[in-house]
């Protein structure tokens, strides 16, 4: 088959910029669609100049740009209806937490039905993503992640509603989750390809606002029932679940961010470092879920020491890559406070193991607690731009949050 060279790319990557696509996946299915084409003309015989001709020729007048008007529609459909589910989610999980709290009856069902209402979600989403993409790779680690996933929505279920077998669910998201993520960064980073290649890739760069978004919507909720109870008085035990969500749905989701990294510059040397660090922040991260298989009932004081070291390890990791991102693009706003946080998860550790009476005694000010919460409120508006950075303070929001429940 007649083969063009880079400059003859350049020509057809020019010729889609310039009828106004603007949709990534498309344009990128768009070039190879005429790719194609134009070498099997010269295949045929023909050459560059001709075949490019006679193929353009047969392209109307704004007839790309009608295609992804129409490609752009259905996506939004789908995404609709993606949204439409998430928002029932939440909806009937803040119900169930609210009901839960007031001691009103139906409050178990709800929060049974939230979870099935999710797994059924991450399902049907992962179904529909191997079948419409069927002739891209990684469709094997999208299913696993999602089983992952589903898993560790199980534990929830089975944990809040006090139901046997939540720490074999557990343990099973752990090792899923554990296990496949770092396979799935291994093979990105030993694979040459683009990021049109790899399917949950795809999956990634079209729902990546709306994960970010059902995030946000969870810790919303976790805040204003807490604000809600802040001005009675009373314990806020009530946005704990919306925290702790958030923690792991952002995190996991934070992970997968280093995987377009292997994928656009599979030869920067920082790859073998990234991974390791991730990795090992990932591992931390994961561990409290299953720390109890380590340490006996009798034990529960080294128990409380160690979670606190790994609670604290994990997240400081993540900030450190998160600095060093920021820092080669001389973003010092964003170092600077990345630096705060660091301090501000030292004085957490010493708190909570107990190490300065003054640390614990911040920490537990509600002063303290409205004026950071304010602060990074105000980072996340100031930076919504910067993608990174955004889904590290959504993380830092979720974070602060649990100290008071």
């Amino acid at each position: 088959m007649g083969r063009v060279n880079d400059r003859q790319a350049a020509l057809i990557e020019k010729y889609i910029r310039e009828q106004g696509i603007s949709f990534s996946p498309l344009r990128e299915e768009l070039f190879d669609h005429l790719l194609s084409d134009i070498e099997q003309r010269m295949e045929d015989g023909a050459s560059f100049e001709s075949a490019w001709q006679s193929v353009t020729g047969q392209i109307a007048k704004n007839h790309l740009k009608q295609i992804e008007s129409e490609t752009m529609e259905i996506l939004n459909k789908k995404v609709n209806l993606n949204k439409l589910f998430a928002a029932i989610s939440i909806g009937l999980l803040a119900l169930a937490t609210f009901f839960k709290t007031m001691h009103w009856p139906g409050a178990d069902k709800m929060l049974l039905s939230f979870f099935l209402l999710a797994s059924l979600l991450l399902f049907i989403s992962m179904i529909r993503s191997n079948i419409s993409h069927r002739e891209l790779k990684g469709r094997v680690f999208l299913t696993i992640i999602s089983l992952g996933l589903i898993a560790f929505l199980s534990f929830l279920t089975f944990k809040i509603l006090h139901l046997p077998g939540a720490n074999f669910l557990g343990g099973a998201a752990v090792i899923i989750l554990g296990i496949t993520l770092p396979a799935v960064s291994l093979y990105f980073i030993n694979k040459r390809g683009n990021l049109r290649d790899y399917v949950i890739l795809q999956v990634l760069e079209r729902n990546g606002q709306l994960l970010e978004r059902i995030a946000l919507a969870m810790v919303a909720f976790g805040l204003l029932f807490n604000i809600v109870f802040w001005t009675f008085g009373e314990p806020q035990f009530i946005g704990v679940i919306f925290f702790l969500l958030t923690i792991v749905w952002i995190g996991i989701y934070a992970y997968s961010l280093t995987w377009r990294q292997y994928v656009e510059h599979p030869d920067a040397p920082v790859n073998r470092w990234l991974f390791i660090l991730s990795t090992f922040s990932l591992i931390l991260f994961l561990f409290p879920l299953i720390s109890n298989f380590f340490f006996s009932m009798d034990a529960q004081f080294m128990h409380n020491q160690v979670r606190s070291i790994v609670i604290y390890l994990s997240p400081v990791l993540y900030i450190g890559i998160i600095m060093y991102h920021y820092l080669k693009r001389s973003q010092r706003a964003i170092v600077l406070t990345c630096g705060l946080f660091l301090i501000y998860f030292s004085i957490q550790l010493a708190a909570n193991l107990n190490l300065f009476p003054a640390a614990e005694t911040l920490m537990l000010s509600k002063g303290f607690y409205l004026a950071w919460l304010v602060f990074l409120l105000g980072l996340l508006i100031a930076f919504r731009n910067e993608m990174y950075y955004r889904v590290l303070l959504i993380f830092m929001i979720a974070a602060h949050m649990i100290p008071l429940v």
